[in-house]
Parts: C-alpha cells; structure tokens; sequence
C-alpha cells in the first residue's frame, strides 16, 4: 500500500483554529444584570442553572413556574401572570466541539480509505440507505439554548438564544433577546454566532395550549458541490504533464431534491416510528481535456461518509456526519472535509453545528418527505480551491438553524 503525505490536508488542531478566526468574545454577565441586547428589548431573563429553567423579571424577581409538557429536548412551562414559557434544548457546545474534533481527527484515514476503494466503474445509481438502529437517549445531557416567553392575550412574544449552553447552566444572562409577534417565525443570532429559528405559533391558540406543529417524517439533506461547470487545478499538482481540469456542477444553490452534487449526506427523521435512516451519495469525478471532453473519470467511495451515533425521541433527533471524500484522480487535491452535528425537533427547527473546510460550496436543506423543494437550513460559498490541497487555515465554525 502506498503511503501517502497528508500535512498538506490535516486540519489545525484547536490552538491554530482560534489563531485563524480571532478570539471570539462572549458577553456574560451575573444575575440580576443582563445585557444591553436582552435588557433593551425583553422584559424577562432566562437562566438554565444545572439545567433548571429559571425566568425572571428584568428587575430580577423570579416567576414562579409550573411544568406543563414535554421533555428535555421541547418543553413548556406556565408561569403567573399568564405567561407561557416554551424551551428548546440541545446537545452541549462543549460537547459539539469535543465531537467535532474527534471526527477531525479521523479524516486521514477516512480520506485515505475513500481514494483507495475508489471505482471507474459506471454505477445507475450509488446511494447507499441504512436505518440507523437509535442508541439510548438520556435527555438529561441536554441543556436549554433558546426560549420562547408568551403572554396570554398578547401575540407580542420575547425570544432568547444563549451564546452558550454553558453560560444559561452557570446561571448568567448571555446571548441575544428579541420581540416580535408570535405569528410569524422569528430567526434570532447572536453576535457570538449562535442562531435558532423560532416556529410560528397559530394566533387562534391560546398560550395556556400547544400551539406549535407537529411534523411528520423529513429529511435534512446536507450536499457539497462545485458552482462552476469546470474548475482547473495545477497540472504538477496531480502529476500530470498537460492541464487538469474537473467537471464541476453548474449550478448555484438550489432548494431541489435532485440537484447536481460532489457528495449528498442524507438523513430522515421518522417520529411515529423514532427512526433515524440515512443515505449518502458520491458523485463521478471527471477529468476533462481542455475542449472539455471527459478523458477519465472515477467514483470516490462511500467510506468517506460516516454516519455516528443517531439518537431519537418523540421529540428530538440527532446524528454526527463525519466527512472527508478525497479526489480519487489527484490525492493531493485534498478531501472535501466536514465535521457536523444534526439535530431536528418534532416541532419544526433544525440545528448543525459543528466544522467545515469551505471549499467546494456547502448547503443544508430540510425537506418534507416525497417533496420536491426544501428550506435551507444553510449556505457557504466556497473558498479558492487550493485550500483543498493547501493549508488555508482551520474549518470554519458552524452553528445554524432553521424554524423549518
């Protein structure tokens, strides 16, 4: 077996990906003082300490809460006075990161197995679908980020995101609040690049009620492609004499089930049955001359694609994607390499955070099961295309959501 130089592909561990984004600054503050952004726009603070939904007054009086439904992943409270309180908890970012890294740190061998079980072999169709048996869930591991507080008689709805999981844990005021009327959805970020969108809630429900939907299956469909019809590359690169070219997809980004990609990662969220399936697809590297005739062409494998650890509930679901698929005609082209967590609640919403080298483009899309058009949970334009092959930097940090 050949072996190969990786340092070209390796991506920096932490120390260097902090080094290439900056230091990141989170407002955090004590009890009793929120930020400006919450203190300008709410009337009440959130706080999560060990995980205990806490919702006070801007002047710091507590309000006594009542459980209502759900669980730790979606779950409602009552509070005096007519108000609502509607939670949304997740997987800790500590942990998303920790996650992240230990995927990083398998892309070597995922890149390298990807190009050594690479195919000419014409195929009809390569994608691959398993069901994904759930491993257990204990939902305690979860830990609130976004809140929803209404009041009855109002449709006026405050909305909170942390910057953290672990600042609301601690028991401080971080992140962003916002107001805005509760029967439109309501994308909320803030400025430490946390995000979630809020789901619409029907103006004929009262906030006593549950007024959110309930969906049925969806999928999430995660696609790396190639905008141009054709992208160049250094010929000494790949150890050619003449010029290389690759043909690229031709498009820009679409919300189309079917459209053109390099790599599909696909996942399906059955809530009825609390099953996780997935797909994944490699598209066919073509090498073309410089007429732009194909002159050889080869499918990475599928073992660049892994899917880890799905877990389901009645309310939530989630799934790791481990992705780093090399260029079966140029190893030194460097992998297409991503590092993600995917979460879904049964109520609407969709969450992926985690690390991505931005080079091709990069989109995330739900879609209703048997649909043809979706609602993007994502987009990254891509980078120049040496970054595949040269150190450009870290991945780049993600954390996106859509009320979809």
């Amino acid at each position: 077996m050949r072996v190969r130089v990786l340092w070209h592909l390796y991506i920096p561990p932490m120390r260097k990906m902090l080094a290439a984004i900056g230091a990141v600054c989170v407002v955090v503050v004590p009890f009793g003082q929120p930020s400006s952004a919450a203190a300008a726009s709410c009337s009440y603070t959130f706080t999560a300490p060990n995980g205990a939904p806490t919702l006070r007054t801007a002047a710091g009086s507590p309000i006594a809460l009542s459980y209502r439904f759900g669980d730790n992943a979606y779950s409602t409270y009552d509070g005096v006075g007519g108000i609502l309180l509607t939670v949304w908890g997740g997987m800790q970012d500590s942990v998303i990161a920790s996650r992240a890294q230990q995927m990083e740190n398998g892309f070597p061998s995922q890149a390298q197995q990807s190009f050594d079980e690479s195919t000419s072999v014409p195929l009809a169709d390569d994608e691959t679908n398993q069901v994904d048996e759930p491993t257990s869930l204990s939902l305690v591991t979860l830990a609130p980020f976004a809140v929803m507080v209404t009041k009855s008689g109002s449709q006026l709805t405050e909305y909170s995101v942390a910057d953290s999981t672990e600042v609301w844990a601690a028991d401080q005021v971080s992140g962003v609040c916002v107001s805005g009327n509760a029967s439109a959805s309501r994308q909320v970020s803030t400025p430490a690049g946390a995000s979630f969108e809020f789901p619409a809630r029907s103006a004929s429900t009262a906030p006593s009620q549950q007024a959110l939907p309930t969906l049925p299956k969806s999928v999430v469909r995660y696609r790396t492609f190639i905008g141009p019809s054709s992208v160049s590359f250094p010929p000494a690169l790949c150890g050619w004499n003449l010029g290389g070219r690759f043909a690229g997809d031709g498009r820009g980004f679409s919300t189309s089930y079917t459209a053109s990609n390099r790599t599909r990662a696909s996942v399906f969220f059955d809530w009825s049955k609390r099953i996780v399936s997935t797909s994944k697809h490699v598209g066919m590297t073509k090498r073309l001359d410089s007429n732009g005739n194909v002159i050889e062409q080869k499918r990475a494998s599928q073992a660049g694609i892994k899917f880890i650890s799905p877990v389901m509930s009645s309310s939530y679901g989630r799934i790791e994607i481990s992705h780093s698929v090399a260029n079966p005609l140029c190893w030194s082209a460097g992998p297409i390499s991503y590092a993600v967590v995917i979460e879904r609640w049964q109520t609407g919403g969709t969450r992926i955070s985690g690390r991505l080298l931005r080079v091709p483009h990069h989109e995330a899309i739900v879609f209703p099961i048997g649909g043809s058009t979706g609602s993007y949970v994502f987009t990254r334009s891509a980078f120049a295309f040496h970054c595949l092959s040269v150190n450009c930097g870290a991945l780049e940090p993600i954390r996106v959501s859509t009320g979809t």
